[in-house]
């Protein structure tokens, strides 16, 4: 395995080819052969952006859908059939409200859209009971050290008093069928503490969502902004059980979108989680 770096999503292509040599050329038969393909990282290669590793001429994304995922039993039923209409939830900052509105236009072109602006935590009941299909949440996100112990804290931030921690999503009586965290280290796992591996974008796929889109480290909001438009514009055509085809879609073409490498790269830090 190569030296581990700070930041992975920091690199050129050229600087990530040792990572794929040792993590993806070893399988080169079977992704070869593959549509889809299946990440189970642990530990540090939670850190890893597999889908954006290259591979052959381009990057492994490019040969073919790429899902994140953890090995381990949800702590909900699986979710029946997609029901109701896309739910929109919006934090308090100024700077949300472009994302939120572009959003939730193109979510309306496929479901029945509510948008949300809470300031107190009943206002998160239709988040947290089962009763969307699809969600998008921006906001801030919080990965809080408290100590050796107790480990981490992860937590949306939606308003001064307002937040959404990580135990209250694994206690929710239901969570929609996808989930988009838009909302810095939303997925940021840390492997080297007790609370390593279970992030909010994990928490909701644990408590029964089929898919979650989360960042592993933090994301300009321009970069934010353009892939959650075309990832939703996909998905209304490529419809929910069609997501991982949708973040591929929206993937690749927002990473041609920013003249600067170091935006672009942004896009990195971005998963699609399902199971």
């Amino acid at each position: 395995m190569p030296g581990s770096p700070i930041d992975l999503h920091r690199l050129s292509e050229a600087a990530l080819q040792p990572w794929s040599e040792a993590l993806l050329e070893p399988f080169f038969p079977e992704i070869e052969a593959a549509d889809e393909i299946d990440i189970l990282p642990t530990e540090s290669l939670h850190h890893v952006p597999f889908h954006a590793l290259p591979w052959e001429a381009g990057i492994l994304l490019d040969r073919a859908t790429v899902r994140y995922g953890l090995d381990v039993a949800t702590c909900g039923a699986d979710l029946a059939a997609p029901r109701g209409g896309a739910l929109v939830v919006q934090g308090d900052d100024p700077y949300f409200a472009s994302e939120a509105s572009a959003v939730a236009a193109e979510l309306a072109e496929h479901w029945p859209v509510a948008v949300v602006r809470p300031t107190r935590p009943a206002d998160l009941g239709p988040l947290l009971a089962g009763e969307y299909a699809v969600a998008h949440v921006v906001a801030h996100g919080e990965h809080v050290e408290l100590d050796r112990l107790l480990a981490t804290d992860d937590r949306l931030l939606l308003g001064d008093t307002l937040t959404l921690p990580r135990r209250t999503l694994l206690a929710a009586p239901g969570v929609p069928a996808l989930v988009h965290l838009s909302a810095c280290r939303s997925s940021f796992t840390d492997a080297e503490t007790l609370g390593g591996g279970i992030s909010l974008a994990h928490a909701f796929l644990l408590r029964g969502a089929r898919y979650v889109v989360g960042a592993i480290e933090d994301v300009d909001g321009e970069v934010a902004r353009a892939f959650a438009s075309r990832f939703h514009r996909a998905l209304a055509v490529e419809g929910l059980a069609g997501a991982p085809e949708a973040w591929r879609e929206a993937y690749l073409a927002a990473s041609g979108e920013f003249s600067s490498p170091s935006l672009a790269r942004q896009l990195r830090r971005l998963r699609l989680y399902a199971r």
